[in-house]
């Protein structure tokens, strides 16, 4: 049975776990639901002897809750910039979002951000210094791979009139990897079958340096299910409504968070 010092220590990692899940979900139903899952397969044995159950509480959840993290979200017409910094969290890929919620949230140092997401202290301050850079942009930057110029104009006009930055469009796959290392897009809109290369490879090669948000614009849906399957697939089928692709921007993006 656990002393009442560890039990209060354990209530107080719970309440910041809390915190933190509301950072990652942006519902505090669901994150307390993950929650509740997490503890419930957490066997408090973990804490006997040990002098920091905060460190092994939020190093469990991550171990058998991450997994969940899907932000919900809801679009009422805003201009993305002007969201809450707790919506610019919510915006930031996973990997930096955690890092960053982890840090300036809940206080951890570095070293300790290591330790719950199971990376080096390396990884970890760059994760968190990559967040810091991508909140501090005005504006939500884009990447476009597609390989038709009239199309891409199209796409390209859509999302800047959205007020987010396109910061390139590539035509080519080696070309989308050059872009997406030079320029660290938060979103990238892809064709699958381009002239040269394609376009779900581009994406693969990408997020093994860079994790952005991506939506898919094609004529062959089915390529991108097989690839990233039913839940990460975010698809765009061509030829496309103006609308429609507004519809997917929003939903990539996030313009409000679900209370």
């Amino acid at each position: 049975m656990m002393n009442t010092q560890v039990s209060d220590d354990v209530k107080h990692a719970v309440a910041r776990l809390r915190r933190y899940a509301f950072c990652l979900f942006g519902s505090l139903p669901q994150a307390d639901e993950v929650i509740e899952r997490c503890l419930r397969r957490f066997d408090p044995v973990r804490l006997a002897g040990n002098r920091d159950p905060l460190i092994t509480l939020f190093r469990h959840f991550h171990e058998v809750g991450a997994s969940e993290i899907s932000p919900m979200w809801v679009s009422n017409g805003r201009a993305i910039g002007q969201e809450v910094l707790h919506g610019g969290l919510l915006r930031l890929p996973l990997k930096e979002r955690e890092a960053v919620a982890l840090r300036a949230v809940c206080g951890f140092r570095a070293d300790e951000v290591a330790t719950i997401l199971g990376v080096s202290p390396e990884r970890a301050q760059s994760l968190v210094d990559d967040g810091y850079r991508m909140l501090a942009s005005p504006t939500l930057s884009a990447l476009i791979i597609e390989d038709e110029p009239l199309l891409a104009s199209d796409i390209s006009g859509i999302v800047s009139g959205m007020g987010i930055e396109v910061i390139g469009m590539a035509s080519r796959e080696s070309e989308a990897v050059f872009k997406a290392a030079e320029k660290r897009p938060h979103l990238i809109l892809a064709d699958v079958r381009l002239a040269e290369g394609n376009g779900l490879n581009a994406v693969n090669t990408i997020r093994r340096f860079h994790e952005a948000r991506v939506m898919y614009l094609t004529a062959f849906p089915g390529e991108v299910l097989r690839s990233v399957g039913e839940r990460d697939a975010l698809i765009v089928r061509k030829p496309f409504e103006r609308v429609a692709v507004e519809a997917a921007v929003r939903q990539l993006a996030g313009l409000e968070m679900v209370s």
